[in-house]
């Protein structure tokens, strides 16, 4: 009896104690974490420690231990957020994300009340992916700290940067074809599959479709011959400002977009999305657009 007495004490007092506030948390407490540069994810903290919070993802998935400056509050008063501020905001339930503040202020039923917990508050927001959203009332909206804009800043450049740069191989077309060229059995081939381009050997043609054979794969698919390209040298030469495909140092890997930098002889430099330039050969890429077309604009 009086072993469970104290077993009993023991208990009580451990829960007092995981229940304490520190650095302003509790037990309990849902906490919005950025996990890594501009990205976040909701959480209920399960622990408390100096400088320290053991969470558990909202939407699933093992506890872990986070930096306590890495946690956000939901604020039930939504800050006045001023136009083109950066911000963190709760796009769907339980998922937050990284976004920009077009406009906030009241809706027009709620015209003439103030930010607080007024439920017609509304915020205009652009996600890094350039999609607009229209948020309602308080809670919806984080300010972050100076660390974590300067973070959601680099997270919209590089988004802007990565649609310019797609943008730009749209605009340049497909793979570079002689004139006159044709897929015919057993030639290696490009083949374009959910907007990537793989080798590929062609099995067998018809008047408008080839049937290829994936490198690395036993499977094969019937794809329309403008799906279809010759691989190097037959995709013809590049030059300085074309966008271009770069044969992958894997087999059966998606063929990756770059922008030729310079030709050097035999040699020549590119530049991936990330603005990564490597110096490779001249005949592991296949450049995009016709051989007198100008190169699209950046």
């Amino acid at each position: 009896m009086v072993i469970a007495l104290v077993l009993m004490g023991c208990s009580r007092a451990n829960e007092r104690s995981t229940s304490k506030v520190i650095d302003g948390w509790r037990r309990g407490d849902v906490a919005i974490i950025e996990s890594t540069a501009a990205e976040f994810f909701e959480s209920q903290v399960l622990e408390v420690s100096p400088g320290k919070l053991k969470v558990q993802r909202t939407q699933g998935g093992d506890s872990l231990l986070v930096g306590a400056g890495d946690a956000y509050r939901i604020a039930m008063v939504s800050p006045h957020s001023a136009s083109d501020a950066w911000a963190i905001c709760q796009l769907r339930t339980h998922e937050w994300a990284a976004c920009r503040v077009s406009r906030s202020g009241p809706s027009i039923n709620g015209e003439g009340t103030t930010a607080s917990s007024d439920p017609s508050w509304v915020y205009d927001v652009i996600d890094a992916h350039g999609n607009e959203h229209q948020l309602k009332g308080a809670g919806v909206v984080i300010e972050p700290t100076g660390l974590t804009a300067m973070n959601i800043q680099r997270r919209f450049e590089q988004s802007l940067r990565r649609a310019n740069f797609e943008r730009s191989f749209r605009e340049a077309g497909k793979v570079r074809r002689p004139s006159g060229w044709q897929p015919a059995p057993r030639r290696l081939v490009l083949a374009s599959r959910q907007g990537q381009w793989f080798g590929a050997v062609v099995v067998e043609v018809d008047d408008n479709r080839a049937v290829v054979r994936w490198d690395g794969q036993k499977e094969v698919t019937d794809l329309p011959k403008e799906d279809v390209a010759p691989q190097p040298p037959a995709c013809g030469q590049a030059v300085r400002g074309d966008r271009a495909l770069r044969r992958p140092t894997g087999h059966g890997a998606a063929w990756a977009q770059v922008v030729v930098m310079a030709v050097d002889g035999a040699d020549v430099t590119v530049e991936d999305v990330d603005r990564v330039r490597t110096t490779i050969q001249l005949r592991d890429i296949c450049p995009f657009g016709s051989p007198n077309s100008p190169p699209p604009a950046k």
